[in-house]
């Protein structure tokens, strides 16, 4: 499954899993889309929206793309710290 499937609760729920078994210095890789926040954003609202609403049609449920500032929150939420984010051309 992609994270984007799950609402946050779930999302937090799976996190927090994960967090209670890693070692202490264990990571967690998510490669998933990365919305932008704030004014850079807006450049990318019309793909965001045409995203969104492509997966809401797909199933239903939430599936939508989340922010950084998004995941930020659903990360620290669970325990983790977002260390890096790691932007490709694909998006």
């Amino acid at each position: 499954h992609v994270l984007c499937d799950f609402c946050d609760d779930d999302v937090v729920k799976a996190l927090s899993s994960f967090y209670s078994v890693l070692p202490s210095d264990g990571k967690v890789v998510i490669i998933d889309a990365v919305l932008l926040d704030g004014p850079e954003a807006f450049n990318q609202k019309q793909t965001q929206a045409s995203f969104d609403l492509l997966l809401m049609l797909v199933d239903g449920n939430r599936r939508m793309e989340r922010s950084v500032s998004e995941w930020n929150r659903l990360a620290q939420k669970a325990g983790f710290v977002i260390k890096e984010i790691i932007s490709t051309a694909s998006y």
